[in-house]
């Protein structure tokens, strides 16, 4: 290896690199492979100095409280371990440069970390056993109050049984040996009962792991409060997050922020009447079916007579009569509503029932752009109040047919009392926004020059940053929104797609609990009973039967406080336009809608019932758990926002722009900020993943393999090894990937899995970052770019391989393009996975030798696209979304080796080049890595013929 002089001599122009920036430059091209510290001692060069937060006095500090806790009688045993973990946190490099790889997966191999304190303890304390077990000591003598301890004394005053004690410690510190409570359980029960002996294991790690609230998470939090006593912090955040990048980020402060907090209250409780107008419809509803089985009369001529009865004035006494007094009273009681708040709404009469145009009329009028033939607008501030131009009721002015449609208005009553209650909702919300936002106003007088006002805001002026989100909130509240014809039809495009990726799919929804149940842990949710609690709740809301107590607070309480605060129903499957979901609520299902591929399909429909009732179910837990715990309702629906999150508080330009590229952008841009701070505030609970992790691959027997023998979507997506084959080629894996919200911090990280980070010139960076790139990107954008450039940026390879390539999918033959457009509904591709009883043919691989099988499809195409899985597991990863991987040791290497293979012909390529251009450094470079990867080709070759080798063997 040269001197560093000597490169300087070779390459003159990098002298101007120092010593430190240059030895990084040749470690990284020509010598990655040794150890960073190990080259620069080589080299002759001052390995840089590393500032660790884990390390230093903080740490052996709270080593040595632990040390000087443990009572005398036990010390001599003890102290081998606390002597060891002292030691081992000033030794602890940087996580990053160091990391044991495990797995080969950052974000695993990363929070391993965390668990070192408690396997230092673990596998010292197993050391001690055999120690004594060793010395003849029973564990019977060892107690306290056994009059035994001078035996325990003696035994460890040995300097041998000292050092098995602080080696072991060390080797759980370094990650290299692990233990868990299960280990105190009889191979014979572990092995007949792995479930139980797995949640043992867990259960009793859990109760003595040493991250939970000790003096050994003492680092975290000092890492975690440090910032608060900087001189100046509390204010840098305001000054750096002031600016339009932040706020189109929806990171606010100041006035802006109290502006955003008020939007989001109004927000709240229009939404809590776009639920309450939806179960109001559907009371109204089921009492006119009451009524028509009582009289014999239909509904539709019930709910025409009511309606004609309230507009001329001519109401009965009978019981119709009183349903349509009642109607009347509530009307006049929205009317007096808004008058109160200050709006317009004229003198409508005593008998009032609101004209509202029909879903017919409303697509005859925006294709025509008549709109404003019947409506002016008394107020642009209050859309919700129209002055009537036509006049009649709306028997009379249906039975005109204006513009060609048989019904111009709405004749439905309880469509129209449903909808009527959301409008004068945003009418109210909308005002009293406005309202409450002038307190963050300044005297039109006294206001700088730069302020600005704000229509329907007399005498104050505003910041113009708090203007600009007010009357940005304003339109959101009123849903006085303007949107042109193409975006209309690309968010109608996404939203159904959206939908049938959702609803329908019982692996969403499983994959959802487990994602809420997650973060509901993060937020302090850790009682199971909570969870029944939120369901005794939601089935009284259901029944609309809100009597009685639930978590020792009345129920009617409860939805009230709830509802203003956004709790349920601002999940993923909330926030639909409502007069579209309100006419489903109420249209009988038709025999179309069991097969209609629209977002009326009754099973569509069903699913999104389920959804938003399993997603609301872990959002009222939460906050039921805050309450229980002594918090206030304010305090506990700001949890709710934060751990469940509320997908209806995005900044303009994310809604209107992100989410539009990237469908499901809210999840990320709230779930990957919680987890990062989750790493630093609750350290405790994320190392519950590793526990959990350790206790399944023990009880299951599963050794992990070495990242270089995993195909790298697996390692990249994060693997659980839950099984082996009995000649231990074949390991078996799930992955973490969407189904844990910790595991998204993995697309953030993937550069830096041992599998995949480049160690050299290799071919398809380029491919890999692409695809990742475009893995969260709309298939409406996505596709019309795979199709002209002919590639599949999830698979990373051409779609079509040769013009007119033809391949299966749904067991039917097609073009490729066709077939890649087609998995782009998530619903279609999982149904050609789900494969059931094989109806689409067959295509599977033995997992010991590699053959393949096939058997064609019921319409007689040979199934060849895709590996099927066997039929249980397939149904499973179809009801759960967990797949259980089959990895083949010697495949993983074949594939490693044709990879290599293919770099050297690519370096190989690039040398002939660079010579030919008489580039001598890119030569120089290029020759290095060929030989690099020529020496790694042969490494593979060599552990291939002794796989080989070991099984003829066998």
């Amino acid at each position: 290896m040269p001197s560093i002089a000597e490169i300087r001599q070779q390459y003159p122009q990098y002298n101007d690199l120092k010593d430190t920036e240059l030895a990084d430059a040749f470690h990284k091209n020509f010598y990655s492979d040794l150890p960073k510290d190990e080259f620069y001692k080589t080299l002759g060069v001052k390995t840089p100095a590393i500032v660790d937060p884990l390390v230093g006095e903080t740490n052996k500090a709270a080593i040595e409280s632990i040390s000087a806790s443990i009572p005398e009688p036990v010390k001599e045993a003890a102290g081998a371990v606390a002597d060891v973990a002292v030691q081992g946190w000033e030794a602890l490099p940087a996580p990053v440069q160091s990391a044991a790889r495990s797995t080969g997966n950052f974000i695993l191999d990363t929070i391993d970390y965390l668990q070192r304190p408690f396997q230092a303890v673990a596998v010292g304390s197993k050391a001690v056993g055999g120690v004594l077990e060793k010395e003849g000591i029973s564990t019977e003598d060892t107690g306290l109050f056994s009059l035994e301890l001078p035996k325990l004394a003696r035994a460890f005053s040995k300097e041998q049984n000292r050092k098995v004690v602080v080696e072991a410690a060390g080797r759980g510190f370094k990650g290299e040996e692990k233990a868990s409570a299960q280990e105190l359980l009889s191979d014979e029960f572990r092995k007949a009962n792995p479930v139980k002996a797995a949640l043992f294991g867990f259960a009793g790690d859990a109760l003595i792991d040493p991250l939970k609230g000790t003096v050994v998470a003492a680092p975290f939090k000092v890492a975690k409060e440090t910032i608060s006593f900087i001189p100046g912090a509390a204010t840098i955040p305001s000054r750096l997050m002031d600016n339009e990048l932040f706020r189109a980020f929806n990171v606010t402060t100041g006035d802006v922020d109290k502006a955003r907090e008020l939007y989001n209250k109004y927000r709240y409780l229009r939404d809590k009447a776009r639920n309450e107008g939806v179960r109001d419809a559907k009371a109204l509803n089921n009492q006119f079916k009451a009524l028509s089985k009582q009289s014999g009369v239909p509904v539709n001529e019930l709910k025409a007579k009511l309606l004609h009865d309230i507009e001329t004035g001519d109401l009965g006494d009978d019981a119709l009569g009183q349903l349509e007094s009642k109607i009347v009273n509530r009307n006049r009681e929205l009317l007096e509503q808004q008058r109160a708040a200050g709006i317009d709404v004229g003198d409508l009469g005593e008998t009032y029932m609101p004209h509202m145009i029909s879903k017919e009329a409303d697509e005859v009028l925006q294709l025509a752009d008549k709109k404003n033939f019947f409506t002016t607008k008394p107020s642009s501030k209050n859309p919700q109040a129209r002055k009537r131009e036509i006049q009649g009721t709306v028997d009379d002015i249906n039975a005109k047919n204006m513009y060609g449609t048989t019904k111009y208005f709405e004749d439905d009553p309880a469509l129209i009392i449903g909808r009527q209650e959301f409008q004068v909702a945003n009418a109210l919300a909308g005002k009293r926004f406005l309202t409450d936002v002038k307190e963050l106003g300044v005297k039109a007088d006294d206001a700088p020059k730069s302020y600005v006002s704000i229509d329907g805001i007399q005498g104050v002026k505003f910041d113009p940053a708090v203007a600009n989100l007010v009357n940005r909130s304003y339109k959101l509240l009123t849903d006085d929104q303007a949107m042109n014809s193409f975006l209309k039809v690309y968010d109608g495009a996404q939203n159904w797609w959206k939908m049938w990726s959702l609803g329908v799919r019982p692996a969403y929804h499983a994959k959802n609990v487990v994602g809420n149940v997650w973060n509901a842990y993060l937020g302090g949710l850790s009682n199971p009973k909570t969870y029944g609690d939120a369901a005794l709740f939601q089935t009284k809301l259901a029944r609309n039967k809100l009597d009685g107590k639930v978590a020792g607070r009345p129920a009617e309480e409860l939805y009230e406080e709830m509802a203003k605060r956004g709790v349920f129903g601002e999940g993923q499957y909330g926030g639909a336009e409502f007069a579209r979901v309100l006419e489903r609520q109420l249209e009988p299902i038709k025999a179309t809608d069991l097969i209609t591929p629209t977002t009326s399909n009754v099973f569509l429909r069903a699913g999104f019932k389920v959804g938003q009732t399993l997603e609301d179910n872990a959002r009222i837990a939460l906050f039921l758990d805050q309450i229980k715990k002594g918090k206030s309702y304010d305090q506990a629906g700001k949890h709710v926002q934060k751990y469940m999150f509320d997908y209806g508080d995005v900044s303009p330009f994310e809604r209107s722009t992100l989410k539009r590229i990237m469908p499901f952008y809210t999840w990320s841009r709230k779930n990957i900020p919680l987890q990062l701070e989750a790493l630093v505030r609750h350290p405790d609970k994320i190392n519950k993943l590793n526990l959990a992790i350790n206790n399944i691959q023990q009880a299951t027997g599963a050794q992990t393999p070495d990242p270089s023998e995993v195909p790298g979507y697996i390692t990249a997506a994060g693997p659980v090894y839950v099984g082996q084959s009995e000649s231990g080629e074949v390991a078996q894996a799930i992955t973490l990937e969407n189904l844990l919200p910790l595991m998204d911090l993995g697309p953030f990280t993937r550069f830096l899995n041992t599998k995949t980070a480049p160690t050299g010139p290799s071919k398809g960076e380029l491919g890999e970052t692409a695809s990742a790139a475009m893995g969260p990107v709309s298939p409406f954008i996505k596709a019309p770019i795979e199709y002209f450039s002919n590639y599949d940026f999830f698979r990373k390879k051409s779609i079509e391989e040769y013009k007119g390539q033809k391949v299966d999918m749904l067991g039917v033959e097609m073009p490729a393009h066709l077939a890649k457009t087609l998995s782009n509904i998530v619903l279609l591709s999982e149904v050609d996975r789900l494969n059931p009883g094989g109806i689409f043919g067959t295509r599977n691989v033995d997992p010991e030798t590699g053959e393949v099988t096939s058997t064609p499809s019921i319409f007689g195409v040979e199934r060849e696209s895709r590996i099927d899985l066997p039929e249980e597991q397939r149904q499973t990863q179809a009801l759960t979304g967990v797949r259980i991987f089959d990895i083949n040791k010697g495949q993983a290497e074949v594939v490693r080796m044709n990879k290599i293979k293919s770099d050297i012909n690519a370096l190989k390529g690039l040398l002939n080049k660079a010579a030919e251009k008489e580039k001598t450094r890119e030569v120089l470079q290029a020759e290095a890595a060929l030989e690099k990867f020529l020496a790694e080709l042969d490494q593979v070759e060599a552990e291939i013929e002794a796989r080989k080798k070991m099984k003829k063997e066998k």
